[in-house]
């Protein structure tokens, strides 16, 4: 590819400003030309002006700093503890916590270093405060002058007095050396010399680094929150299996949180049996059945890119009991994963009687939720499911409506659903969905009444593309006693067959039908700039913003389009009808 002419005159100024013509002897040996003496002066001149930049600077930034402590509003009016409060809460945010163990905010790196810049008195009592440095950011991959970043490290941690630390280490994709280089391993040791004092650790570098970090670590007392994400280029995925290193903890009796992407389990020796929470990015199905089968204090677990199994660990003869684990998230690998019968293999093998909260993300266009074997989870382990939400982001794959209803008849103790889908998939929610929401429980001859599809359900999210008609929709907020008329009026999608407003509840609803309280739908319209018709039933929006009104359900309905603009459908609505809220 050829040069722009904006470039190559860029590139010809630098390449004037660089280069340094001979000596010059145009006018004989040792009398250069009028041309030469005239850059020196200019020479002379650009030297004088630098310097004299330079002075001027350093006095400014002097006048600064006295300026800053004149107008202090905090060290000169306050007490030392309340302005080292005040700064660590800036630090370590609003509500003075420390950050995350799984991500560190680059944006705070080295503020310290920059509230001490202000003034004399300010630096006096950042210095002085402990707990101001007790959060360190490392990042490889920008450091100009390595020994100078290992300096710096050596002094943050010396101010961090005995309090814990949450260090952070980021490197660059390795450039093929088995260990680190001089500078980076010098860093590796003074963090190691401060380790009985690391709460949470995340470390992203790459994998052969790993031995030379553990080196010698024999006790972390206060770790509680690993994170570990592999750092690798081309060359070293190929080489995947021939460069693995092992990350070893031998004693961490507080470790209770694990967040880790792309490495082998059985690359890590350490205990997990006290676990409570773990993030596992590109896991195996064997090695989920490891994690559950020996982390039994797990509360919370989230894998991603679930791959088939490697045979790693071996399979359970019988279904894993985990009577602890109270949340479960699920996504499949999107393009080589597990396959449907080796998640089908792994819900089958799985038993969570304490299972509060499942999340199942569909990625993959082969790979739609095992409905069927989910289900049989849920019924064999009994689990007091409250929250199930259902995500689908490729537009290949979704479960049919039908399917989303059985397993939904199968949880009576949902009270939070949520379910998502990409424009394309049209058909995850109907007015089948709605019409089965809204049918009121009736008894029968001996006297009981049948179940009720989610008798419990208080708060039901919906994003996706519209399938449904607004008159199915606004039937779940009738009153019983008028359902008999609402089911006559919907045999057609999509029909704008009127309903009068006083047949919607107003007051806290039938003792036999759910306490639905948030309703919120983000309808995704096709149009890139557009967002489609609003509701056309002037009876049906009359009555929705009457349910808003009660307060007794919160009723949010939002379309967006393809660029992501919001528009709020009931008051587009409204403003077809010419109607005020004020006036309904």
């Amino acid at each position: 590819m050829g040069f722009q002419p904006e470039q190559c005159a860029k590139l010809c100024c630098l390449f004037i400003e660089d280069f340094e013509p001979p000596k010059c002897s145009v006018s004989g040996p040792g009398n250069p030309c009028d041309v030469c003496l005239q850059v020196s002066e200019m020479d002379v001149q650009i030297a004088r002006a630098r310097s004299l930049l330079a002075d001027l600077g350093s006095k400014r930034k002097q006048l600064k700093m006295k300026l800053n402590s004149r107008h202090d509003q905090i060290a000169r009016y306050l007490p030392v503890e309340v302005a080292s409060h005040i700064f660590t809460f800036y630090v370590h945010g609003t509500d003075g916590t420390q950050p995350s163990y799984k991500t560190a905010s680059s944006a705070k790196r080295g503020v310290p270093l920059v509230l001490a810049a202000v003034c004399k008195a300010w630096r006096r009592i950042i210095f002085a405060s402990p707990q101001l440095w007790t959060t360190m950011s490392i990042d490889l991959s920008i450091a100009r002058d390595p020994a100078l970043q290992v300096e710096l490290a050596t002094q943050w941690l010396r101010r961090s007095g005995n309090m814990p630390l949450s260090i952070t280490v980021d490197a660059p994709p390795n450039d093929g050396s088995q260990r680190p280089d001089r500078h980076t391993g010098a860093l590796f040791e003074i963090l190691k010399t401060y380790a009985f004092r690391w709460k949470q650790l995340a470390l992203s570098i790459p994998n052969k680094f790993y031995s030379a970090f553990t080196e010698g670590l024999d006790d972390v007392p206060l770790l509680e929150s690993l994170s570990l994400m592999r750092t690798w280029d081309d060359t070293e995925l190929q080489l995947y299996d021939e460069l693995a290193d092992v990350f070893a903890l031998n004693v961490a009796p507080c470790f209770k949180n694990l967040a880790i992407s792309s490495i082998e389990l059985n690359l890590l020796q350490m205990q997990i049996d006290s676990l409570t929470s773990l993030w596992f990015n590109n896991v195996t199905v064997d090695e989920i059945f490891e994690i559950l089968s020996h982390a039994t204090q797990l509360i919370k677990c989230e894998f991603y890119r679930i791959q088939g199994n490697t045979n790693s660990f071996p399979f359970p003869d019988a279904p894993v009991v985990h009577s602890s684990l109270k949340s479960l998230s699920i996504s499949p690998e999107d393009k080589n994963g597990a396959t449907p019968e080796e998640l089908s293999h792994l819900f089958d093998l799985l038993e969570l009687p304490s299972l509060k909260y499942f999340s199942h993300i569909s990625t993959n266009s082969k790979h739609p939720m095992a409905v069927m074997s989910l289900s049989s989870l849920f019924t064999r382990s009994h689990s007091p499911l409250e929250h199930l939400s259902i995500t689908v982001t490729d537009t290949g794959v979704a479960s049919s409506e039908s399917e989303i209803i059985s397993l939904l008849e199968n949880l009576p103790t949902i009270t939070h659903f949520a379910i998502s889908s990409p424009h394309d998939i049209p058909t995850m929610i109907t007015d089948i969905f709605f019409k089965r929401l809204a049918m009121a429980p009736s008894a029968k001859d001996d006297g009981f009444l049948p179940d009720i599809f989610l008798p419990h359900l208080e708060v039901f999210n919906f994003t996706g593309p519209r399938a449904f008609s607004w008159q199915s929709f606004a039937n779940i907020f009738l009153s019983p006693a008028s359902e008999q008329h609402s089911n006559t009026a919907q045999s057609t999608p999509f029909a704008s067959k009127s309903i009068p407003s006083s047949s919607f509840l107003t007051t806290t609803g039938h003792p036999t039908r759910r306490a639905l309280r948030h309703c919120n739908f983000k309808i995704k319209c096709s149009q890139f700039a557009g967002f489609g018709e609003p509701i056309q039933d002037k009876d049906i929006v009359v009555a929705l913003v009457g349910i808003q009104k009660t307060g007794n359900v919160i009723v949010n309905v939002v379309a967006q389009n393809r660029a992501g603009e919001d528009r709020d459908e009931i008051e587009r609505a409204l403003n077809l009808f010419g109607l005020k809220r004020e006036n309904i």
